[in-house]
């Protein structure tokens, strides 16, 4: 989970490397307690799904993920038009997951307001429901900057060298990761007052 502003490392969660439990929405899930009242989380089309969104809403964060391409949006049918390729739809809740328990399913929505906007290229859901609060052409811009995280993504992975690790044994290999995500963070940090010196943005200080 990383700050869209900073490129700062909030959290992260890792598992066994195949399984039950070990896809990116498990891990997901394992860091909702982290998340605040008020934040917006971005995320690609693999998030995108019923009751991450319900458990998202309960934890008082909202959501902008691009569509995931099994949901079919059609927005002559829209529950309430906001606008050009923009409207609100009720999604009605799937069967259980089999990661879900019985008792959490029963607490999840029977239903869920969501709002689909689209420009030339992609269709994004979000949880920020007000058009006039949230036009559609910011709910674009704001998920178009998620590109930012791949680019960090190839910074922790090829500049730190992150993709192979060295270690043999679970305990390690956290402690590796942990590591060099801690000295990822620092140069962040560094990065953060050099982009306050320069009166620049974080985003706009490279780390290479």
């Amino acid at each position: 989970m990383i700050c869209l502003g900073s490129g700062a490392l909030l959290d992260f969660a890792v598992a066994a490397y195949e399984g039950k439990e070990t896809g990116e929405q498990a891990l997901l899930r394992k860091l909702f307690s982290h998340l605040q009242d008020g934040d917006i989380l971005l995320g690609d089309a693999n998030f995108e799904n019923y009751f991450l969104l319900a458990l998202l809403l309960q934890a008082k964060a909202d959501v902008v993920f691009e569509k995931n391409g099994a949901r079919h949006i059609d927005f002559r049918k829209c529950d309430q038009k906001l606008g050009s390729k923009d409207g609100l739809f009720q999604l009605t809740r799937p069967v259980r997951p089999e990661w879900m328990s019985q008792e959490l399913y029963d607490q999840m929505p029977t239903e869920l307001a969501t709002r689909a906007v689209k420009n030339k290229r992609r269709t994004i859901i979000t949880t920020l429901l007000d058009a006039e609060e949230y036009p559609r052409t910011e709910i674009i811009a704001l998920y178009l900057k998620r590109w930012h995280v791949e680019i960090d993504f190839d910074v922790i992975k090829t500049t730190m060298k992150m993709d192979m690790l060295r270690c043999k044994s679970p305990e390690m290999v956290r402690k590796e990761i942990s590591i060099n995500f801690l000295v990822y963070n620092l140069i962040r940090a560094l990065m953060g007052k050099t982009a306050k010196h320069i009166d620049k943005t974080p985003r706009e200080v490279s780390l290479s």
